[in-house]
């Protein structure tokens, strides 16, 4: 008999393994320069950029986080929100995240006073967003603070002339004279309270022969 040929032996995939393994070893070296470039562009920010865990705990910040409150990183890694907030100020993020469990939440601003090491108040505003895992679920909290202190400090000073100036001074809207704010002196002149005031137009405190006679002479010099 004719003697059939030896069968050729299938090839395994044993010799594309280095193949597979380049591109295993390209996508991890993309994956690091992408987390570099992250952690680059996060320690560079000119904001505070904070990352809470869903119990409050300080897990993550940026170097400017840390010069705006005077800590180092170390004496802030593992703080609580509540240990650098005003007391007065407490809440806001508690209840956003609680918000995040149930999947009720999503981004939201406010401004709210930090304490400073040196025990100095610090107004920021905040932007608190969710970070979630792969499957959706919330894990942290990611916040960009903003340093408003200067701000705030104009705005006291201009509160404070406005209310103790000894004339009476009222802001009204435009469109229909409706009281905004009032001062002492205004609600003492006028005999209202400051409430009262707030649901009234300028012309309710003026005869009716004179109601809306000087609306179009400042009007038209605005």
């Amino acid at each position: 008999k004719r003697s059939r040929p030896a069968k050729r032996r299938r090839r395994t995939g044993r010799r594309a393994a280095p193949r597979g393994q380049a591109r295993q070893e390209g996508a991890l070296e993309a994956l690091r320069q992408s987390e570099e470039r992250f952690r680059a562009i996060f320690e560079q920010a000119a904001v505070g950029l904070t990352r809470v865990d869903l119990d409050g705990v300080l897990v993550d910040f940026n170097q400017k986080f840390c010069d705006m409150l005077g800590y180092t990183r170390a004496e802030l890694l593992g703080k609580t929100i509540r240990d650098i907030t005003h007391p007065g100020d407490y809440g806001q993020g508690s209840k956003y995240r609680a918000e995040l469990v149930k999947g009720n939440a999503r981004s939201r601003t406010g401004e709210k006073r930090f304490m400073r090491k040196d025990g100095t108040l610090m107004w920021a505003r905040r932007t608190m967003s969710a970070a979630c895992d792969d499957a959706g679920n919330p894990r942290y909290v990611i916040s960009v603070v903003e340093d408003i202190s200067d701000g705030k400090s104009v705005e006291e000073r201009y509160r404070s002339t406005f209310d103790s100036a000894p004339i009476g001074i009222m802001h009204t809207r435009i469109e229909d004279d409706l009281i905004l704010h009032a001062n002492p002196r205004a609600c003492e002149m006028l005999g209202y309270s400051h409430d009262e005031l707030l649901r009234l137009v300028t012309d309710d405190m003026l005869p009716s022969s004179e109601q809306g006679t000087d609306r179009n002479n400042y009007r038209d010099r605005m």
